[in-house]
């Protein structure tokens, strides 16, 4: 009886206890993401409408290697890494009070934005579990829009006309022989990727402005349609 009585309580135990959580399955990353977040990114200069100093121009030109050196935050591709970019893009949206009192409507509207964008990416980007890191294809080996054009960037520095950077004065051809005016040109570091493989950040330096350059930092998300902009970072040098 005694046994009968222990048996209960075990299966009395097994049928109430709760059932296991299922996490979202991460997400499986290859050469084809690399690709498509290169493209979103460097479509950004075709598309924005508030990027005057690049408006002009059919190409982008990209170093044709990656910088791989993350100047700014350490050397590697860890998830690490991911935080500290996070973490300092989120701190760049913190205004001084007596600067976010007097800043224009239409300014504040994408600041608000750019930090709910950020906040979201912070809230989600280690929902799951882990990825293995991806390992990164070189720049040559992907399938890229054609409006991209890679060449080593010693070249490009050489034709233009003077100090100043002025988008749309110096003339390139892609790979295919169209010719063409450049837009801008840079150098891409590889990208970073969040823990789950959802959200990725893309750095681009030595963008030129006037006589100074910039470095952008991309912040993307997948999506079932391929990888989208989310954010962008700007940093510009004077």
């Amino acid at each position: 009886m005694k046994t009968v009585g222990i048996v209960a309580i075990m299966l009395s135990c097994a049928c109430s206890a709760p059932a296991p959580v299922e996490h979202p399955k991460a997400i499986p990353l290859g050469k084809s993401d690399v690709g498509q977040i290169v493209n979103a990114s460097m479509n950004e200069f075709f598309v924005r409408k508030d990027w005057g100093e690049w408006e002009k121009g059919d190409f982008v030109l990209l170093d044709s290697e990656w910088v791989g050196n993350y100047r700014s935050f350490g050397s590697d591709q860890s998830y690490e890494s991911f935080d500290k970019f996070l973490a300092n893009a989120l701190e760049q949206t913190k205004l001084p009070p007596s600067q976010a009192k007097n800043i224009p409507p239409d300014e504040k509207q994408k600041l608000d934005a750019q930090i709910a964008a950020l906040n979201r990416i912070q809230k989600e980007y280690k929902e799951g579990p882990n990825m293995a890191s991806p390992s990164i294809p070189n720049l040559k080996d992907l399938t890229l829009d054609p409006r991209i054009v890679l060449q080593p960037l010693e070249k490009v520095k050489s034709l233009q006309s003077s100090g100043i950077w002025f988008a749309g004065e110096t003339s390139i051809a892609n790979a295919a022989g169209k010719k063409g005016k450049l837009r801008v040109y840079g150098k891409l570091d590889p990208p970073l990727f969040s823990p789950n493989g959802k959200f990725a950040i893309l750095v681009m330096e030595w963008v030129p402005w006037s006589i100074h350059s910039a470095v952008l930092h991309f912040y993307l998300e997948k999506k079932d349609s391929g990888w989208k902009v989310v954010h962008v970072g700007e940093i510009f040098f004077v």
